[in-house]
């Protein structure tokens, strides 16, 4: 049938071919075929159909090629189709997700299909700068904050911060980044101990070096501080405070 379509097509056309083809359930024939035209051709059914092709034919590597390279497809016909081939490898479906703009349809599509590799290996390998996006639909989604929590602290530096608080903010989950902006802005790994002295034991003994005798964590003692006078939530970094100097309300309302 290939050589067939191969010597009439010119007669018959590129989509007669096609039809009958997909008539006789030929995906093998198809693949073949249109593999023939796809580096010539702009025509987006030509490109969608060697996709679906491909897929029914399990030629994953073809399918990762062409969804990553190919300019031509129909995104969100190639993307519904994807999702309903549930094929095995979802690199086909990060490729077209990822390059129109599916992310959450992409991140639903994997944490509802038990794929959680594969959310973790778009965020710390492909795109971290999509990270926020991923949080705002895994928090949809009911994700385990633990899921949540170390794939954002995975990445750290290379997620864009003031998104990623926009996503948390709109779903009144902010203190899910207490741990993430405490290791981003804290100055060194924040296990250093210190001693603080009560006021009380300095104006008894009218000397220096006293101390109680129990160190602890800098930043711990701050925060106890703060939780003692109202705050729940914190953040001391005079370089964050700094940035955010300008939205002072978003700010106080973070730390409320």
């Amino acid at each position: 049938m290939l050589m067939v379509a191969k010597e009439y097509c010119e007669q018959l056309g590129v989509e007669s071919c096609i039809k009958i083809f997909e008539q006789f359930k030929s995906y093998d024939g198809l693949y073949f075929f249109l593999g023939s035209y796809l580096s010539s051709s702009e025509d987006p059914d030509i490109h969608f159909k060697y996709i679906e092709a491909a897929a029914k034919t399990e030629q994953i590597k073809d399918v990762e090629r062409v969804t990553r390279e190919s300019n031509f497809y129909d995104a969100e016909k190639t993307k519904n189709f994807l999702m309903e081939a549930k094929l095995p490898d979802a690199r086909p479906l990060i490729n077209v997700c990822d390059r129109f703009g599916f992310v959450p349809d992409l991140t639903h599509y994997l944490y509802t299909n038990n794929m959680l590799r594969y959310i973790e290996g778009y965020v710390q390998k492909v795109n971290p700068g999509n990270a926020p996006l991923v949080v705002g639909q895994l928090l949809d989604d009911e994700c385990p904050e633990d899921f949540i929590k170390g794939l954002i602290l995975f990445v750290r530096s290379l997620l864009p911060v003031e998104p990623l608080m926009d996503e948390c903010e709109e779903r009144n989950r902010l203190r899910l980044l207490t741990q993430f902006l405490e290791h981003l802005f804290i100055i060194g790994d924040g296990t250093k101990m210190y001693d603080f002295t009560y006021v009380e034991n300095v104006a008894h003994a009218h000397a220096y070096f006293i101390t109680n005798m129990e160190p602890i964590k800098f930043w711990e003692f701050m925060s106890l501080i703060l939780v003692g006078i109202g705050f729940e939530w914190y953040i001391l970094d005079f370089w964050f405070v700094f940035k955010f100097a300008g939205q002072e309300s978003r700010f106080l309302h973070l730390l409320q």
